[in-house]
């Protein structure tokens, strides 16, 4: 998805009141100015922008966990 259509869904989703984090690595836009411009009113709404790791780490919330996932997840993100 697009940078523009990221912002679409992020907007349309904090005026629901939901928490949203975009994953700035996963959107993609070939105009810096555009990108700029939604990244801006993203985090205005009250959207985190974040990058991939950041988003894993928040939602494991604890390294020292014993969930099953987290043999699959933590060597993922040590690549």
């Amino acid at each position: 998805m697009h940078i523009p259509g990221v912002a679409l869904t992020t907007l349309s989703m904090r005026a629901e009141g939901y928490h949203v984090a975009v994953n700035l690595e996963a959107s993609g836009t070939f105009n810096q100015r555009l990108a700029d411009a939604a990244l801006a009113r993203m985090q205005a709404a009250g959207a985190q922008i974040m990058n991939f790791f950041s988003i894993n780490a928040e939602l494991f919330r604890d390294w020292r966990s014993t969930d099953p996932s987290a043999a699959t997840a933590v060597p993922y993100l040590d690549q």
